[in-house]
């Protein structure tokens, strides 16, 4: 009986050490592979890009490919340069603007720190 709850104490703690080491690695699958970074920007600039992502057309076209988008068809680069165009209007910043007003938070732009 001792014997057998050593081995399961030592199984339990080479997975909890697995589990603890893989927690901290960020990378990706391959170890060779860079740490995967944090992302720089606010929930509210996420979800404003999502937004204008839909609002360019390329959203719907994306799901009409079943996930797989072809970046070489002509309505797909349509919406492309649709998104560039208002990705850097004005529009982005009034929907990031208002996406943190709704929520009642600061309004934090990447890089305006």
């Amino acid at each position: 009986m001792n014997c057998s709850k050593k081995v399961i104490a030592l199984l339990i703690a080479s997975f909890g050490g697995l589990t603890a080491a893989v927690a901290q690695d960020s990378g990706g699958a391959n170890p060779q592979d860079p740490p995967i970074p944090a992302s720089v920007l606010s929930r509210h600039e996420v979800l404003a890009d999502l937004q204008i992502w839909r609002e360019s057309g390329a959203a719907a076209l994306h799901r009409e490919n079943e996930g797989g988008t072809d970046f070489t068809d002509p309505g797909v680069q349509v919406a492309v340069a649709r998104y560039d165009t208002l990705r850097a209007s004005s529009r982005y910043a009034m929907l990031v603007a208002k996406l943190a007003e709704e929520r009642g938070q600061q309004l934090l732009i990447a890089g305006s720190r």
